[in-house]
């Protein structure tokens, strides 16, 4: 919960700048309405939408510039990190929900 007095972050340290996320997105045909947003930073915003209790999480990664110099290529570069990892930890976690 973000307390009254705190300041609004400037746009140009928020991950998609002046931009925001749509209200409204569509996986699998399915129309999934936007319910929270847990972070927006300079590197990324997450986001949970929703549709019929179903539940998906959005993670987008830095798309705007900074002082003028454009930095997609740095969410790019953390979106490709970020895969890399949960591809190491697939293994992990289809083992781990097997034994649950």
């Amino acid at each position: 919960m973000v307390s009254a007095l705190a300041k609004p972050i400037p746009p140009s340290l928020t991950a998609l700048g002046r931009q925001s996320l749509p209200s409204r997105i569509e996986v699998r045909d399915d129309p999934y309405e936007l319910r929270q947003i847990f972070k927006n930073d300079f590197f990324a915003i997450t986001a949970l939408y929703e549709y019929g209790g179903e539940k998906v999480i959005l993670k987008v990664h830095r798309q705007a510039s900074f002082l003028l110099f454009p930095l997609r290529w740095v969410g790019c570069l953390l979106a490709t990190r970020e895969r890399t990892a949960f591809e190491r930890l697939k293994d992990v976690v289809e083992r781990a929900v097997g034994m649950a």
